[in-house]
């Protein structure tokens, strides 16, 4: 009878102790809550930029806004056709209404998920409102879309200006760029500049060179090369 008593008893007192455990675990868990709060999403969007226009290169840019707007709301076939909407955007990016340009590209992107040009002109609108991320996402769609060697060139300034600790895939990237569209002036350059700053000047040089033969009246560039070819003779000398 006692150790019938006694297992009856140890059988309470466990039960009683996983509750206080239970509500321990609750109380740490608030603790944990108020010395560290979950982080909050801080991206704060630009919305509207100043583009510098004159007060007569406004008014046009307004009145032509004005004109295609009120000819869509009056109009059904006006209203659905995806070039007007574009347009549309493309004012009010002109104007640095950049939150309104996102509407329109993104009304596009909703029942036409392929456009390519919506894709193109959201990332460089989410580009200037501060959303890196966002930016990033459509040129690579766009560039999948329709590749174009301005749009590689726009995503590897994108990832080197905003996500420096990977400044090794801008080399893929162009490479990537150069296989799909072939070696074209920009794309060369722009690699080449990306072996530049990683200290390997003879394979900058090589890059401009074949650049230069694409394109032999471009002054610039053989400055460039010049330029290139005395660092690496100082960073030979050096060692």
């Amino acid at each position: 009878m006692i150790q019938f008593f006694s297992s009856k008893k140890r059988f309470f007192l466990t039960i009683f102790a996983v509750i206080i455990l239970f509500f321990l675990a609750i109380l740490w868990q608030k603790e944990q809550k108020a010395f560290f709060p979950p982080k909050e999403n801080t991206l704060v969007l630009i919305n509207w930029v100043d583009r510098g226009l004159s007060k007569e290169a406004k008014a046009e840019l307004e009145k032509r806004r004005e004109d295609l707007d009120g000819s869509m709301k009056s109009d059904e076939k006006i209203a659905k056709d995806i070039s007007k909407i574009l347009t549309l955007g493309n004012l009010n990016y002109s104007l640095g209404e950049l939150a309104l340009a996102k509407e329109f590209y993104e009304k596009i992107l909703k029942d036409y998920p392929n456009d390519a040009p919506s894709h193109e002109n959201l990332a460089q609108t989410l580009k200037e409102m501060g959303d890196f991320d966002g930016a990033e996402l459509h040129w690579r769609k766009a560039l999948i879309l329709n590749p174009y060697d301005g749009t590689y060139l726009k995503l590897a300034d994108l990832i080197d200006e905003n996500f420096t600790d990977r400044r090794l895939e801008i080399r893929t990237l162009l490479e990537e760029g150069i296989s799909v569209l072939g070696q074209s002036p920009s794309l060369l350059i722009r690699l080449g500049d990306w072996y530049r700053q990683e200290g390997d000047y003879e394979r900058a040089i090589s890059h401009y060179k074949v650049a230069l033969q694409l394109d032999p009246e471009n002054m610039a560039l053989k400055t460039l090369i010049e330029e290139t070819q005395a660092q690496f003779k100082t960073s030979k000398q050096a060692l």
